[in-house]
């Protein structure tokens, strides 16, 4: 419906400005939500927040202070941007017309001074409503477009604030219920027992696939404990383990995939995750000896290769090793009656050394990886 005054034109723009800033308001607010809710998901932690702390407290005040400033800011805008003259003088500047010329006919409409003309005064209104043409969407001028620059960078924020609310509600539920619960009780959160934290052992580790292996927590004061695991390809599993003595215990009875667990307690404590990591047997076969007898002996140099059959070596005979093992060496050496004799020399899982028996005999051979486990299988015994 087309204005029939002035007066309406003005509280037409009056709406659309109010409208504008009230929509402004409103998404702030969800921005503010939003933003609270990611900083608690950020700072909580994988096993929720710590005994005693003070941090959802802190995000409630913070958020507090900025509704606070916000409310007081909203208050302030709202006044400025719906106040008559603000908005006459917009209208003015967007129309083209002289300054002056809309708030005085508004003025002029309340209060006809006396010895002006009613008439003359309604042929400037009617000339003034026929210039502004009641687009009252055109006329908000720069505070429409300010408002609207405003709400364009609260829809940025906001376009990023989503998204990322709801990729860390679908892919962490757990830790974001917990950061979020911790918000709607800050003061449950920062009156907590504060109790020892708990101890986990072995934590991470390596082990001989398809052994088994216990986990054993440190868990004072705690009636029990909850064991949070999953193996490479699995489903996360828990279990409620009982606390005796101040301790939890649960043997993982076979590791043949990497497998990640923690632990974690009611009171809201937690550890961080750790690996247990099968590694397979080492083995050594990969091997060459050079044999150089002695001259009494009247016998050509040999090599082997492979698997080493079982040699005669009188003394002084000069030997020549290298070889490979399967992963990591932490030692290399020759045995006789369980005693290393000669030590080589080990580059990662490659061996090397030299070696003259003093005396013959039977020597075996020792090989050791990165734990100090010893190989599963080696070389013959050479005698």
């Amino acid at each position: 419906m087309t204005p029939v005054s002035v007066a309406a034109v003005v509280e037409e723009v009056r709406g659309r400005l109010r409208r504008l800033l009230h929509t402004q308001a409103v998404l702030l607010l969800v921005a503010l939500v939003a933003g609270l809710l990611l900083a608690a998901w950020a700072l909580v932690g994988r096993g929720g927040w710590g005994q005693g702390s003070a941090v959802p407290l802190v995000l409630d005040l913070v958020a507090l202070g900025l509704l606070i400033g916000g409310v007081v800011w909203f208050v302030r805008e709202r006044r400025n941007t719906l106040d008559e003259r603000r908005i006459s003088g917009s209208m003015e500047r967007a129309a083209g017309v002289p300054d002056g010329l809309l708030q005085g006919a508004l003025e002029l409409r309340r209060s006809l001074p006396h010895g002006v003309s009613g008439a003359l005064a309604g042929r400037g209104e009617s000339a003034l409503l026929e210039h502004l043409g009641g687009r009252s969407g055109d006329l908000t001028g720069e505070l429409g477009g300010r408002a609207q620059r405003r709400g364009r960078r609260v829809l940025g924020i906001l376009a990023f604030l989503t998204p990322a609310l709801v990729l860390v509600l679908l892919l962490t539920p757990d830790r974001s219920a917990s950061a979020w619960r911790g918000l709607v009780s800050p003061l449950e959160t920062l009156t907590g027992p504060v109790l020892p934290a708990l101890v986990v052992e072995p934590g991470d580790i390596e082990v001989q696939r398809g052994s088994g292996i216990t986990v054993q927590v440190a868990a004072a004061f705690r009636e029990t404990v909850t064991l949070r695991w999953q193996a490479a390809g699995d489903v996360v599993r828990t279990l409620e383990l009982p606390v005796v003595e101040g301790r939890a215990v649960h043997p993982f009875p076979e590791i043949s995939a990497p497998t990640t667990y923690s632990v974690s307690s009611p009171d809201g404590a937690a550890t961080e995750d750790f690996t247990i990591t099968p590694v397979d047997p080492l083995f050594v076969s990969d091997l060459t000896v050079r044999v150089q007898f002695p001259a009494y002996v009247d016998r050509p140099p040999e090599e082997f290769r492979g698997d080493v059959p079982p040699l005669v070596l009188p003394a002084g005979t000069a030997l020549a090793f290298e070889g490979r093992g399967s992963r990591l060496l932490s030692a290399a050496a020759l045995v006789r009656d369980g005693e290393p004799v000669r030590t080589l020399q080990v580059d990662g899982p490659g061996f090397r050394g030299t070696w003259v028996p003093p005396r013959s005999g039977t020597y075996g051979w020792r090989f050791l990886d990165g734990e100090g486990n010893p190989a599963a299988l080696i070389p013959p015994r050479s005698s």
